[in-house]
């Protein structure tokens, strides 16, 4: 499924106060684009932590590992899929899924543009 909701906004954007940038970046992009996503005090207790990454249908292309530390979750995707493959030039969704120990969810989503 899509990811549940979007930023009025999916660019790349600046947290003045820490000088840190979010989001998806390079974007658009050819090769790999990274995504650094905030990780706030009430993340600490993240679990199992994921990107996953969806096409414009909703169908979850590739899930990739995170990494956290210095206040950012980053992940990096090379526009393949689970198996390898390389995705077509679009649009796609990726979604930032933590599980804490209660079993809470955090999702954090975005978009991006891989172009061929």
């Amino acid at each position: 499924s899509l990811p549940d909701s979007l930023p009025d906004s999916s660019a790349v954007h600046m947290d003045h106060d820490s000088q840190q940038v979010f989001g998806s970046w390079p974007n658009p992009f050819n090769a790999e684009t990274t995504i650094v996503l905030p990780w706030s005090a009430g993340d600490d207790e993240a679990g199992d932590v994921r990107l996953e990454v969806f096409d414009l249908a909703g169908q979850r292309l590739r899930t990739l590992p995170v990494m956290a530390g210095n206040g950012v979750f980053r992940s990096t995707w090379d526009g393949r899929d689970n198996l390898g493959r390389q995705a077509a030039t679009g649009v796609y969704y990726y979604r930032l899924v933590s599980i804490d120990s209660d079993h809470h969810g955090i999702r954090r989503p975005g978009a991006m543009m891989l172009l061929r």
